[in-house]
């Protein structure tokens, strides 16, 4: 079984966390994180889940791949600076498919950077994955 690690390459579908500039997407681009010197985040702080906010990338292509895919399986680097009045410190690795999000469960952050995943081992919107479905992909967080 072969590996294929793709990044964020664009904009997606959402980007709704602060970045300190227009280009989320590449804030979150890096082989490894570089912690503080490159981030999004959210300031608003409120009653907890309602406050969430969606930031979605579009991904490198598969580059003619070909094969069985057996899972995918996404990371999301994070921490909490401050936990909101709800008393949430949370994040949820999501993936959009076609107009679609899906979410993998929700994390208790810490104070540290820490990697996150979830995983899908078939297209959460029916059958098996394809390359087709992989090249359209996008990837995120909640």
């Amino acid at each position: 079984m072969s590996l294929l690690t793709i990044r964020p390459n664009a904009r997606g579908a959402s980007n709704q966390h602060a970045d300190g500039g227009l280009s989320n997407w590449n804030r979150c681009d890096e082989v490894i994180s570089d912690g503080d010197a490159t981030f999004c985040y959210n300031l608003t702080v409120g009653d907890g889940l309602a406050q969430f906010k969606t930031d979605m990338y579009a991904l490198d292509n598969s580059g003619g791949e070909a094969g069985a895919i057996t899972l995918v399986k996404i990371y999301v680097v994070a921490r909490y600076a401050i936990v909101d009045a709800g008393g949430y410190a949370k994040v949820s690795v999501a993936i959009r498919v076609g107009s679609s999000n899906y979410y993998g469960s929700l994390i208790d952050l810490t104070g540290v950077y820490t990697a996150y995943s979830a995983q899908w081992p078939t297209n959460p919107a029916g059958g098996n994955w394809t390359w087709a479905a992989i090249n359209a992909l996008q990837a995120g967080y909640y």
